[in-house]
Order: C-alpha cells, then sequence, then structure tokens
C-alpha cells in the first residue's frame, strides 16, 4: 500500500476497534448471562436458549428501523448538512420509540405461548416464558440504545458508544449477581431482569449525550417537522430490506431450534452454546462492518465514488485478517471456553466439537459482514436480503434438514458452516462487481 492507503487504513481502523468493542461487549453480555444461568443447570441454558432465537429476530427488527435513519444521517453529515443530519436523528428516536413499544406489547402478548410454540420440554416452558416476557419490556429501551449507538457511529463517533456499551457489561454482572442468585433469587428470570436494567442505563447515558452535547445530533434549538414523510419513505425503502434480511436470518435460527427441540433439552442447549461462543469470534465482523456503513455512507454524501471504494476494500481486508486469528485462537481454546460457559461435561464436549467445525468458515463469514455493512453504506440493502433469503432457506436449511437426524447438534453446525462459505463467496462476488455503487440516489 502507499501512503495515502496507509493513512486511510489507520483511519479505518480507529473508527472500528471502538466499534468492534462495543460488539463486543454484547457478546460479552451474552457470555455473562449464559455463564451465569448455566450454573443453575442444562435446563435453566436450555430455556434461554429455547428462545434466544426470537430474541435475536426482535432485535434485528430494532436494528433494521435504526438502519434507514442512521444511514440518511451518515449521508446528511459526509455533505456537511448537520441540520438536515439533526432533523433525520430526532425523526428516527420518534419512529423507533413508537415502533419498539408496539413491538414489546405484541412480545409479552405471546411470551406465555412460545416456548410452547418452540416445542420445549415442559421443564422449561415456565422460565423460557418468564425470560421472554420481561426481554419484552425492554424491548423499547433496547431499540433507543440500539438507535443512538448506530447514529453515533455513522456519525463518526464510536468511542462514546464503544465506552458505554462496556459500562454496560459491569452493569450486566452487577444486576444478575443480585437478582439471579442472592439476594433475590430469581433464576432466569433475575437473569432477563439484570440484562433488561442493565440495557435501560446504557439507552439513557446515550440518548443524553447524543441529544445535548454532541454537535452533529444534538437536538438544542432543531426547528422543523416531527415527521417528514419524503425522509421517512427514504429510510423505510433501506429498512425493510434490512428487516427482511434479519427475518430470514433469524427465522431460520428459530426454525433450528425447533428442529432441534424434539431431540432433547441438551441439543437444544448445545446449540445455543455454540451460538454464545461463536459471537465473539465474528463480533469484529459485525464491529468492522458497522464503520464500513459509516465510512461508505459519509464518503459516497460527500460525492466521492473513489474514496468509498477505497474505504471499502480495506474494511473488507481488515476484518477477514481479525475474524481468521480469532478463529484459529477459537479453534484452539474451545475447551476452555465451553467449559466456562457450561459446567454440564456432555454438553462442554459436544460445544467443543460444533465450535470447532464453526471455525472453519469464519473468513468467508467476515466477507459477508464486511460486505453487508458496505452495501448498507451505499442504500443497497435489497440485494443482500434476497441473497441471505436463498442461502438461508435453499442451502442451510435443506442441509440441515438432512444431517440433524443423524448427527443432531453436530450435524447442524456443519450445515452451517458450509452455507456461510457459499454465502461469503457470493456476497464478494456482487461486492466485486461494484453495482452497489450505482444504488446511491437518495
Amino acid at each position: 500500500m502507499g501512503s495515502f492507503d496507509n493513512n486511510r487504513a489507520r483511519e479505518v481502523i480507529a473508527l472500528s476497534v471502538p466499534a468492534i468493542l462495543s460488539q463486543l461487549s454484547t457478546v460479552v453480555m451474552q457470555y455473562i448471562d449464559t455463564a451465569m444461568v448455566g450454573s443453575l443447570g442444562a435446563n435453566a441454558t436450555a430455556s434461554v436458549g429455547l428462545i434466544n432465537s426470537t430474541i435475536y429476530l426482535t432485535n434485528g427488527f430494532c436494528t433494521a428501523a435504526a438502519t434507514g435513519g442512521s444511514v440518511l444521517t451518515a449521508y446528511a453529515v459526509g455533505a456537511g448538512e448537520l441540520r438536515k443530519a439533526k432533523l433525520n436523528y430526532r425523526q428516527s428516536l420518534i419512529c423507533i420509540t413508537v415502533f419498539a413499544v408496539l413491538l414489546g406489547i405484541f412480545c409479552a402478548e405471546i411470551s406465555g405461548r412460545l416456548p410452547v410454540w418452540l416445542a420445549g420440554d415442559e421443564a422449561i416452558i415456565k422460565d423460557s416464558s418468564a425470560y421472554f416476557f420481561v426481554y419484552s419490556l425492554s424491548l423499547p429501551f433496547v431499540a433507543l440504545n440500539t438507535m443512538a449507538s448506530s447514529a453515533l457511529q455513522c456519525s463518526g463517533n464510536t468511542k462514546i458508544a464503544g465506552a458505554v456499551n462496556l459500562i454496560m457489561c459491569v452493569l450486566d454482572v452487577l444486576f444478575n449477581r443480585l437478582f439471579i442468585f442472592e439476594p433475590f433469587g430469581l433464576g432466569v428470570a433475575g437473569a432477563a431482569i439484570g440484562t433488561a436494567l442493565s440495557q435501560f442505563t446504557a439507552a439513557v447515558i446515550l440518548l443524553i449525550y447524543s441529544c445535548l452535547f454532541f454537535d452533529k445530533l444534538r437536538l438544542k434549538d432543531i426547528h422543523g417537522r416531527l415527521i417528514d414523510m419524503s425522509v421517512f419513505k427514504k429510510a423505510l425503502k433501506i429498512s425493510l430490506p434490512v428487516a427482511f434480511e434479519e427475518f430470514v436470518m433469524c427465522g431460520t435460527f428459530i426454525i433450528t431450534t425447533r428442529i432441534l427441540a424434539p431431540y432433547g433439552a441438551l441439543q437444544t442447549a448445545v446449540y445455543s452454546l455454540v451460538v454464545t461462543a461463536e459471537s465473539i469470534c465474528y463480533m469484529p465482523g459485525f464491529g468492522m462492518g458497522i464503520a464500513a456503513t459509516s465510512l461508505v455512507g459519509r464518503s459516497l454524501g460527500s460525492g466521492s465514488r473513489e474514496l468509498t471504494k477505497t474505504y471499502s476494500a480495506l474494511t473488507i481486508r481488515i476484518g477477514t485478517a481479525i475474524m481468521s486469528i480469532m478463529a484459529v485462537v477459537m479453534f484452539i481454546a474451545a475447551p476452555a471456553i465451553a467449559g466456562m460457559l457450561t459446567a454440564d461435561r456432555e454438553a462442554a464436549r459436544l460445544t467443543v466439537t460444533c465450535l470447532r467445525i464453526q471455525m472453519l468458515c469464519e473468513p468467508l463469514f467476515a466477507v459477508q459482514l464486511v460486505t453487508s455493512g458496505i452495501f448498507r453504506g451505499a442504500g443497497d440493502t435489497l440485494v443482500s436480503g434476497i441473497i441471505n433469503a436463498v442461502s438461508m432457506w435453499g442451502v442451510r436449511l435443506l442441509l440441515i434438514v438432512l444431517l440433524v437426524k443423524r448427527y443432531m447438534t453436530v450435524g447442524v453446525w456443519i450445515a452451517v458452516s458450509a452455507e456461510l462459505c457459499v454465502r461469503g463467496t457470493v456476497f464478494f462476488i456482487y461486492y466485486k462487481s461494484y453495482r452497489w455503487l450505482n444504488k446511491y440516489k437518495l
């Protein structure tokens, strides 16, 4: 690389490191919940694992709702139109709050029946329902946390979001200790309460900072329509394909959980444990994808296509390198990670096997995660949604159905790893076509 590329690489790293730390903090919270609940036994782990896929789906919808507004904010910041950026942010906060409240009411309503629909064992239905009900009540704070973090990151400020999410991890440990064990002793439901309280605290801090103190988003003395329908339609055009993508991905997780559930609580628990364990490896890819969305959005907003190409290439290289290194480390450290997450020996043994299978696909998984962030920054969210749908439903679920009866959870992770290799390859081919660059017309 020449000096220009080296300078851009340092800029990418400076923006992506806080974003990666922010994503890792989310994973750490999952590790904390899983480890603390896992100390209560395999049934407790399975009760959370059963509805984790549904939680990922609702969180994904919140992410989708935040994507449209934050990408438009990135365009406005890149073009130097800060008043427009602030108006976009204010409107996004209003819209996502309304959306999250309605979603939370719906989730609370179905919380008692969801574990039954997912074919959970009778022994875990009560705890699963309680966990999901508490989570449902926290959805508005989850959504506001997501919106504020996304807007800050797309405006070029990843440090505050990362710092607040690290604080959220510390609070999660403290709250979980109080509510799972002594003095309240609420078990699985206590883990949900602890996570909800930490999400609430993080959302309040981020909203206060972004709305009152951050120059690019500060809402003081900003006048204009609370809801601009032309802006709303533009944001919706970006968000709806992302919501479809999240539905496809998380819907596949739910179907997978449903397929595994009849094979017993152990298989459900192992699937959940591997999902949690693997996430620490791919969250750097998510973080790099966030950086890519911000850099691509702002460079397109400034009118520079060449700069967009430079940033996109650098984020792919750096993201793939980080996840490849982490995959090697996790392959070696799999026994220690499994032992940390569960006290059940058989669950730990199966977790090690499945985790090592999954690590084989991480480089191509990194390509998919980063290019997805690039496409979002360019406003091209439809194609990635279509690719995900075809790959997840046409490749992953087909392989799972073929392998699960004989190999159970191990077969599921063979299917997942193979599908991710296929999807990463297709995403890279589309990236190299540069058709996504022509989507920026908003």
